[in-house]
């Protein structure tokens, strides 16, 4: 179970200067940009492969795969007999019933492939990152952009493509002490910002819940902000 995450003070405090320029009280929207960071690192302690979450998981599942693939390749084995009395008390243990019906016991047999199959394949953990993403930095960082991003736009921010963009120095100060130091930024954020299409088009359900509560509550700024 992880703890949900806070932002130290000093850098929530960095966090908070690189919105005033589009809110007049950034810090009523700590806790949706910490609820964003909390999900980028429970997908990071679920499905990181480096994670020891995702390290104990795969081993775990490595150890099911052996045993139902080995479960699968004794009855491999004992449909190899010609005997018919041999094959028929074996298989009568093996079911717990000699009276099984054969077709009930194919389809047992069958479902232990199946078992080892999807069980090495759960073993081997989950893919890096799926189409569209770059596979250095991984779903749960490209995720972790888009959020913010996203949330940037909604705040009547203009998504930059440079690397001293206001909306790539939010997103530098709201991960630059929580992404891993192989994640290079800001290089990655512009790489990222100019691949995907944000500000509303990935996550239209935060856009608009952010917009309404600017609406709401009149702590919209100034929303000049460049895209440089």
């Amino acid at each position: 179970m992880i703890p949900p995450f806070r932002y130290p003070d000093e850098d929530w405090h960095a966090v908070e200067a690189s919105l005033t320029k589009l809110v007049s009280d950034a810090a009523a929207f700590r806790p949706t940009i910490e609820a964003m960071v909390h999900v980028y690192m429970w997908r990071m302690a679920h499905f990181d492969p480096r994670s020891p979450e995702r390290v104990a998981a795969n081993a775990c599942w490595a150890r099911i795969a052996k045993h139902a693939h080995a479960l699968h390749a004794t009855l491999e084995e004992l449909d190899a007999i010609d005997v018919h009395m041999q094959t028929a008390g074996l298989l009568g243990v093996v079911a717990a019933n000699a009276l099984t019906p054969r077709a009930d016991y194919l389809v047992w047999k069958n479902q232990t492939a199946e078992w080892a199959r999807l069980a090495a394949r759960e073993a081997k953990g989950f893919s890096k990152s799926a189409s569209g993403s770059n596979r250095s930095r991984g779903d749960a960082v490209d995720g972790l952009f888009s959020f913010l991003l996203t949330f940037w736009g909604a705040c009547g921010g203009s998504v930059g493509k440079g690397s001293n963009s206001p909306s790539t120095r939010f997103v530098v100060a709201a991960v630059g002490q929580i992404l891993p130091a192989a994640i290079k930024l800001p290089r990655a954020i512009t790489d990222f910002a100019r691949s995907h299409v944000v500000a509303g088009g990935e996550w239209p359900e935060l856009f608009d819940l952010v917009r309404g509560r600017i609406a709401a509550s009149g702590i919209g700024g100034n929303s000049d902000e460049g895209c440089i």
